[in-house]
C-alpha cells in the first residue's frame, strides 16, 4: 500500500472527526437557543407596560370609539390588555366607558396590579353620567383563561383598597354613612364582608365616625394554622383585627 493512499486515508479521517465536532457544537448551541426563554409580547406603539410579571404583561393605551358620551360623538377611551409570555397574544382586559356631560354610563379603571397569572384592578361606576348613582368593583382576571371573577364592594366610595392578586381587600363607605371591611378571593370567587359599622338589615341612618385603619394583605409564612394563608388586617378603633380569606 503506497505512502500517499495512507496519507490520504489520513486525511479524510481528520476531515470526517472535524466536521463530526462541528456538528456536536452547533446542535449544542441550537439546544441552548431552544432553552432560552422566548419573552415577546411586543408592545404597541404608543401603548405603556403597567405592570410586568415573569409570566404576564399589563399595557394600556387609547382606542377610538363610534359613541363615547352615549349621543352618538365619537372619541377616544382608554383600554387595558393582558398578555401571557408564552402565548404572545394580546387580549382586552377592560376599557374605559363614557364621557363627563353624557348620558351613557362613565366607566372608569382605579387602581391594578399584576402577580403571576393574577391580575386585579378596581372600578368605579356612574351610573348615567352619574345621575343615577354609583357601582363600586373589584375584578380579578386569570391570564391563562381569560375567566374573571367580580365582586361589588357595599357602599359608593372606596376609602382604601389592597391589591394583590389573587386577593383583594377593601375599606368602602356608603352614603348613611357606614363603612365596611371587606375581601375577594380571587380563586374561589367569595366576597366576605369581614367588619362593618352596619349592624342591622337595613343599616343606620344615624352618621358613625370611621372607626377603620391601617388594612394591610400578608401572607403567613410560618407559625399559622394554615401555612401560606393570606390574611387582611385592620384596626377598628386603634385595636388590631385579622382574618385569612385563602391560600
Amino acid at each position: 500500500m503506497s505512502s500517499a493512499f495512507l496519507s490520504a486515508v489520513g486525511t479524510i479521517r481528520w476531515t470526517l472527526i472535524v466536521f463530526a465536532g462541528l456538528a456536536t457544537l452547533w446542535s449544542g448551541q441550537a439546544s441552548a437557543e431552544k432553552l432560552k426563554p422566548q419573552r415577546r409580547c411586543t408592545t404597541p406603539a404608543g401603548w405603556r407596560i403597567l405592570a410586568r410579571d415573569s409570566q404576564a404583561v399589563v399595557i394600556s393605551g387609547h382606542v377610538r370609539v363610534r359613541d363615547v358620551d352615549g349621543q352618538g360623538a365619537p372619541g377616544r377611551e382608554k383600554q387595558w390588555r393582558y398578555c401571557l409570555y408564552r402565548r404572545d397574544r394580546f387580549r382586552v382586559l377592560v376599557t374605559d366607558a363614557g364621557a363627563n356631560g353624557g348620558y351613557a354610563d362613565i366607566y372608569r379603571i382605579g387602581r391594578l396590579a399584576l402577580s403571576g397569572v393574577f391580575v386585579a384592578y378596581d372600578s368605579t361606576d356612574y351610573l348615567g353620567g352619574g345621575r343615577y348613582g354609583v357601582s363600586l368593583g373589584v375584578d380579578v382576571t386569570d391570564v391563562r383563561s381569560g375567566r374573571h371573577v367580580d365582586a361589588k364592594p357595599t357602599g359608593s366610595s372606596f376609602v382604601s383598597i389592597l391589591l394583590a392578586p389573587p386577593f383583594a381587600a377593601w375599606i368602602s363607605s356608603s352614603e348613611q354613612p357606614d363603612w365596611f371591611v371587606q375581601s375577594l378571593n380571587g380563586r374561589t370567587g367569595q366576597t366576605t364582608t369581614l367588619d362593618s359599622t352596619c349592624s342591622t338589615a337595613d343599616c343606620s341612618t344615624a352618621e358613625t365616625p370611621d372607626p377603620f385603619g391601617d388594612l394591610r394583605l400578608t401572607r403567613c409564612l410560618a407559625g399559622c394554622t394554615t401555612p401560606g394563608a393570606t390574611f387582611v388586617w385592620w384596626t377598628r378603633n386603634g385595636n388590631w383585627r385579622s382574618v385569612p380569606i385563602g391560600n
